[in-house]
Parts: structure tokens; sequence; C-alpha cells
């Protein structure tokens, strides 16, 4: 019954590709003015995993009634989960953005637009007193 719904994460690709250039003049920089690039590549490396280990790669809904968070570097991170019992009500913010209001604190959810309705559809399916609420 697994069911997954994966992460709009567009806007992260401007990060990436900003942290990518920015670390690429700093290392075409070093090495023509003769400096050491060796701590450049190890800071490069750490901040392509550190930002590997907290993007969103999907969410799914497990046998046990989790929602779980993956992310993109699976091995190194454990998936949150979140108990679908916990849930108390769900709100669109955005065409791509889901408020879930927990018992204890709320969680945002970066969801494609063409799969938020179905995932809200199916979380309402698995505990019928969530509240839901359109905010467009």
């Amino acid at each position: 019954m697994k069911k997954k719904y994966l992460a709009y994460r567009y806007s992260l690709y401007w990060f990436y590709a900003f942290v990518v250039l920015s670390f690429t003049g700093l290392l075409i920089y070093g090495s023509l003015t003769g400096e050491k690039i060796w701590g450049m590549l190890f800071s490069l490396f750490a901040t392509f995993v550190f930002v590997l280990m907290v993007t969103v790669k999907e969410y799914r809904i497990s046998e046990q009634i989790f929602l779980e968070i993956h992310y993109a570097l699976g091995f190194a991170v454990k998936p949150r989960k979140i108990p679908i019992s916990s849930i108390i009500s769900l709100r669109k913010i955005r065409k791509n953005q889901l408020r879930i209001n927990k018992i204890k604190g709320f969680e945002v959810l970066k969801v494609r637009e063409s799969e938020i309705d179905e995932m809200i559809k199916d979380l309402k399916s698995l505990n019928p007193s969530i509240k839901t609420e359109d905010n467009d």
C-alpha cells in the first residue's frame, strides 16, 4: 500500500547551481593565485553532502499508517515519520505547499502540484477525522 508523492524541489536547483558556480569560481581563483585548493575541495564535498542530507526526495504513506519523509541521501539519514493519527488538519497554502497541523506543532510539505490533491484525499481516507481547508 505504499504510495509515493514526489517533493517539489525546483527552487533548490537554483541554490545548487549557485553553490556549484561559486565554488568553481573559488577553485579557479585559488589555482590561478597558487593557493592550495584541497581545503576548498573538502568544503565543496562537505557542502554537497549536507545539501543532499537535508533535501526531501519524496513523501510516502506506509503500511503502518505513517507519512514518511524520505531524503535524497537515503543511506545517511533515516526517514522522518509522522503518524497519520496525530494529524489534526490539512491546509493547502499555495499550489504546491501543504500545511499539516499535528497535535504537537505543524509541518509544511512541498509536494508537486499535480499530486497534492491526491495526497490530501489519501490522507483523509486513512483518517476521516482530519479537517481540510483550501487557501489558494
